[in-house]
């Protein structure tokens, strides 16, 4: 009998232990965060590369030095350091062999690189020094290389997408997106039939298309003054050149706005003074220009509430916020004192503490080494 209390007070133990984790330090101030698939990132004051999560552990580790910008897709892991040089690592890699046994290495694989997106699953894009946009790796509906034959070969080759690119939006788990170029036009490419979203904004904008596979890029006239745009699930947010944040496109979760429609085909105004929108398959989430940080959607907690109900319109979620990044589990937060906050899925530590816990309010994961 006193042997099965001795295992109870361990468990209350070890469970007392996950509430109260010390947060991780780190030289601050941080310059970015990223909340991406099982793992997280932060680059800090001296341009480190930390990572931490599924892949790294459970508290963060340095992964490589020098970078300004980072990304990363299933297997793939994308930096871009200070020189304008793209380095890659991992399992599945598109610019060199996927059975290299050192694919845990980041090689040095361009050049005169200026910005990288991709879109969480298996395509990279890649903006150059002459704002030309290109793209590598693999999906049905990608744009094609019609000298080459080989899908497999045309998976790991450089392809040319536009020239002049000012904005990308590039859709989280599928080939979709959309450019504005710097003259003001706006063209689209990707599937019109895509499995994860009944309705797509692509399929409005191309509706007089008849092909399901859009694999060059089209023009489509967008009547708005645009400065930054995200795209995801179907739907597109953007905001313009007074600070308006509009969206338009599937409206599942309340993604948009507390109608019943499930497809938006307009734009319309979600609210102003915003400085940075992000999207997820069941949240959005608008920085605005006081530094506050607003939500909406629903599902699993993903707002930081405290409770899993739908929110259908913009909620104050945070103050002071500096930065912040949100995916469909977790979503991170760094305010203006340099903390580093999160709440979401937790199941390999990726919000950063308590592991294996869901936090459904946020927590405080990190803080500068200096801060006591």
């Amino acid at each position: 009998m006193k042997s099965k209390y001795l295992i109870l007070v361990f468990i209350l133990l070890i469970s007392g232990c996950q509430l109260m984790a010390t947060p991780f330090e780190y030289d601050a101030p941080l310059k970015l965060v990223l909340a991406e698939g099982s793992n997280s990132y932060f680059i800090d004051k001296n341009n480190v590369l930390n990572g931490w999560g599924q892949e790294f552990g459970n508290v963060p580790s340095a992964l490589l030095e020098d970078v300004v910008n980072f990304k990363a897709n299933v297997g793939q892991y994308l930096a871009l350091k200070s020189d304008g040089s793209l380095w890659e690592w991992g399992q599945n890699r598109d610019f060199s062999s996927h059975f290299d046994i050192e694919n845990h290495v980041p090689k040095k694989e361009l050049e005169n690189v200026k910005q990288i997106w991709t879109n969480g699953q298996y395509l990279t894009y890649v903006q150059l020094n002459d704002d030309s946009l290109w793209y590598i790796g693999w999906d049905e509906c990608k744009i094609i290389d019609e000298t080459i034959d080989d899908p497999l070969v045309s998976g790991r080759v450089l392809t040319k997408v536009l020239d002049d690119v000012a904005i990308l939006a590039v859709s989280w788990g599928s080939p979709n997106a959309i450019a504005m170029k710097k003259d003001g036009s706006f063209w689209v490419w990707g599937s019109k039939d895509n499995p994860g979203t009944k309705e797509d904004v692509i399929q409005y904008l191309l509706k007089d298309v008849d092909k399901t596979c859009i694999t060059t890029p089209s023009e489509v006239e967008i009547d708005y003054q645009i400065r930054d745009m995200v795209y995801n699930s179907g739907t597109v947010y953007f905001i313009d050149n007074q600070d308006v944040l509009w969206a338009w496109g599937h409206n599942e979760y309340h993604r948009i706005n507390d109608t019943a429609q499930t497809y938006i085909k307009d734009p319309v105004m979600i609210m102003e003074d915003v400085i940075e929108v992000q999207s997820t398959s069941w949240c959005t989430f608008a920085l605005s220009k006081d530094r506050t940080l607003w939500g909406w959607g629903s599902m699993l907690g993903c707002l930081g509430l405290g409770h899993d109900e739908p929110v259908t319109e913009p909620t104050k979620l945070m103050d002071e916020v500096k930065m912040f990044s949100a995916f469909i589990g977790h979503t991170l937060v760094v305010l203006d004192d340099d903390t580093l906050w999160g709440w979401g899925t937790n199941k390999y530590s990726e919000v950063g503490v308590s592991y294996g816990r869901v936090h459904k309010v946020p927590v405080m994961a990190g803080k500068p080494i200096s801060k006591k």
